[in-house]
């Protein structure tokens, strides 16, 4: 009986260590291994009840002991989960509890690509404190401990198995069905040139991906992969869009809504030095542009914004015609 007993509480602290695996956030650097603590805590608590329940006769002395052991381990995990909770947030680059977002979408030969969209209760794709919801924006919640690590568009690429990378574009795309993005804004339709992309598409260990690298083709024109980010000045109601190298190192800016949250654009295409890719959050609010968003007439008194250096967007016209005009 005792043997059984055992096994049960091991079967019990590896379903516990497995919800810390399944749940691991930005904090678990520090954090992990004072919840494993807890955890064990917990299992020598039942092994104390137990012994407390299966023992027939009790001592008083006994009884004391068992009782001083039960308050010493519930007593000191909890000291230690709240002296790591202090340590965490007074020493993270957060300084407490964040809720990051930004906007984020994905071009791959001029068609937008649906990332992964999220399935069972939780409604996320990514871990519990990095992901994203269909909603094409990028989710930081919890304790950012080291911005250029638990900050970055490389974290959460990472966090539901993608990859931006210099040269190397992974985007974990549905099971089965169409592969492009269904909500069609004012920077045009989603799948103008549908086998363009689809010719990337991938089969890995049951799951499917877009993979696109340098130098493979778009329209028989040599691609690349490229990061566009909008940032936006509050002061101003302004926004620019710069171009960035080492995509994954990018952090993102620690603002609650999009904007002044950033918009990110990924684009495996031939280069350019401009997109004319904008996230729904930015368009809607541009003076240019909100027409083109969805934005009727009579609400437009809120499209105040206005892009530094604009490019048309929506209307076939390449941002970077002067460019090749030049060449």
């Amino acid at each position: 009986m005792l043997g059984n007993l055992v096994t049960y509480l091991a079967s019990i602290d590896r379903w516990i260590e497995s919800l810390y695996v399944e749940n691991s956030g930005l904090d678990d650097d520090i954090a992990g291994a004072s919840r494993h603590i807890v955890g064990v805590s917990i299992l020598v608590l039942f092994i104390l009840m137990a012994i407390a329940i299966l023992a027939r006769d009790k001592s008083e002395k006994m009884k004391f002991v068992l009782f001083t052991m039960m308050t010493t381990v519930m007593v000191g995990s909890t000291l230690i989960l709240a002296t790591s909770t202090i340590y965490l947030n007074t020493n993270s680059d957060s300084n407490g509890l964040t809720n990051r977002q930004a906007g984020i979408e994905f071009w791959v030969c001029g068609n937008e690509i649906n990332l992964i969209d999220p399935t069972g209760i939780s409604n996320k794709v990514g871990t519990s404190s990095v992901y994203e919801q269909s909603d094409n924006l990028v989710h930081i919640e919890g304790v950012v401990v080291n911005d250029s690590q638990d900050g970055t568009l490389g974290k959460f690429m990472h966090s539901f198995g993608g990859a931006v990378l210099d040269d190397t574009l992974i985007v974990p795309i549905n099971p089965d069905g169409s592969i492009f993005a269904t909500n069609i804004d004012g920077d045009g339709p989603a799948s103008p040139y549908s086998s363009e992309a689809e010719k990337f598409v991938e089969l890995f260990g049951g799951n499917r991906y877009l993979k696109a690298i340098d130098n493979q083709t778009c329209q028989d024109q040599p691609a690349k992969v490229q990061v566009f980010v909008y940032r936006f000045d509050e002061h101003n109601q302004t926004y620019e869009q710069v171009k960035i190298n080492r995509p994954q190192d990018y952090i993102f800016a620690n603002e609650k809504t999009v904007p002044p949250g950033d918009c990110v654009i990924v684009e495996f295409d031939r280069l350019k030095d401009k997109t004319d890719k904008l996230c729904p959050g930015y368009g809607e609010i541009d003076t240019q542009v909100c027409t083109e968003f969805g934005v009727a007439p009579e609400n437009q008194a809120s499209c105040t914004a206005h892009q530094l250096n604009y490019s048309p967007i929506g209307t076939g016209i390449d941002p970077n015609i002067d460019k090749e005009l030049s060449q």
